[in-house]
C-alpha cells in the first residue's frame, strides 16, 4: 500500500489535513467527491484536482466525467421498434449497449415489441432502419 505522501503534490502538510479528514488511503482520495474534500481540508480546488489526478493514475481508475457520458450517448446506435412514430418518441428507437425497461397494461404490446427487436437486433445496420 502506498503512502499519501506518494501523490503529486502531496506534502508532509497536506497528507496530515487528509488524515486528519478521514482520507488516509489514496483510494479514498481518488473516489471521494473534491468538494468534499476541499471543505473538510481547506484545500483549493485545483490542488484537489492535481492530487485526485494522480491518485487515480496510481490505482488505475478509468474515470469519466458526465460529458464524456452523454457525448458517447449521443452515439449511441439506436434499433427500430417498427413503429415511426414510438422511435419518435424514443429519440430514434431503443438505445443499444443499454437496458430498456418496458412497462404497460396486459395487452399493450410489451412482448411484440421484444420480439420485432429480437429480430431488428440481428439485422444488418443498413438493413434495420
Amino acid at each position: 500500500m502506498e503512502d499519501l505522501e506518494s501523490l503529486d503534490g502531496v506534502g508532509s502538510a497536506i497528507a496530515t489535513k487528509l488524515r486528519t479528514a478521514g482520507y488516509t488511503t489514496i483510494e479514498a482520495v481518488a473516489v471521494t467527491p473534491p468538494l468534499e474534500i476541499m471543505e473538510k481540508t481547506n484545500l483549493g480546488f485545483n490542488t484537489v484536482l492535481k492530487i485526485q489526478e494522480s491518485a487515480r493514475k496510481m490505482i488505475s481508475a478509468d474515470f469519466k466525467t458526465a460529458q464524456e457520458y452523454y457525448e458517447r450517448r449521443k452515439s449511441m446506435r439506436r434499433c427500430t421498434t417498427g413503429c415511426k412514430k414510438l422511435d419518435e418518441i424514443l429519440g430514434g428507437g431503443i438505445e443499444t449497449q443499454a437496458l430498456t425497461e418496458l412497462i404497460g397494461e396486459y395487452g399493450s404490446g410489451k412482448t411484440q415489441i421484444c420480439m420485432m427487436l429480437s429480430i431488428t437486433a440481428q439485422l444488418p445496420h443498413d438493413k434495420a432502419a
